[in-house]
């Protein structure tokens, strides 16, 4: 089996297990307004990440993320759309495709 394949299909079973409803409502830079909301399945995770606090003392946050397919998405989203999970407003301050057609999206809570 092709590796796009396999790495559809697990796509699709890690959604299947671990997804949950999110709404996308994308920006349009040329009007300012936001457009309809897309429902679609994503991943949320919420995964340590070490913070420089300057001291000797280890520190670490959490950076909230959502992990999804680009061709579940009308418009794949960018920095500066909202997302609603559990109703929960965020707004995309990072999207990074991984270039397998599959995007992480890192949210700051509104």
């Amino acid at each position: 089996m092709p590796w796009d394949s396999l790495a559809g299909a697990l796509a699709t079973a890690c959604l299947g297990t671990f997804g949950r409803p999110v709404t996308v409502r994308c920006l349009d830079p040329d009007t300012g307004d936001y457009g309809p909301p897309q429902e679609i399945v994503a991943i949320f995770d919420r995964p340590p990440q070490a913070v420089e606090a300057g001291t000797s003392v280890p520190v670490s946050d959490s950076r909230p993320c959502l992990w999804l397919r680009l061709a579940d998405c009308l418009v794949a989203p960018e920095a500066g759309d909202r997302i609603v999970l559990d109703d929960a407003a965020w707004t995309v301050a990072e999207a990074v495709p991984d270039g397998t057609g599959n995007a992480r999206l890192y949210l700051h809570e509104m």
